[in-house]
C-alpha cells in the first residue's frame, strides 16, 4: 500500500493493496501529519489483520481530531 502524506492539503492518501506491515507505516505518517487531517483510502483489500489495525489507528487519531476540536472551539 502506498501512504502518503499531502501537508498542503492536511491530507492523508491511502491507496493499494493491503499488505504486511501496512499499519506501521500508517503509524509513522500518521504521527508526523498536523492534527485534523483528512484521510483518503482506495484499495481493493487485502491482509485483514493489517486492514483492521489501520481501521483502528484512524479511529484513534479521528477521535484525537474530535477532542481536539472541543478543547479550541
Amino acid at each position: 500500500m502506498d501512504i502518503k502524506y499531502f501537508p498542503e492539503k492536511n491530507t492523508i492518501v491511502l491507496s493499494g493493496l493491503i499488505e504486511e506491515g501496512d499499519s506501521e507505516k500508517a503509524q509513522k505518517v500518521f504521527s508526523e501529519a498536523k492534527n485534523g487531517f483528512e484521510i483518503l483510502l482506495s484499495s481493493p483489500g487485502g491482509a485483514l489483520l493489517e486492514a483492521i489495525e489501520i481501521g483502528k489507528l484512524v479511529d484513534k487519531y479521528q477521535n484525537l481530531k474530535r477532542q481536539m476540536k472541543r478543547l479550541f472551539h
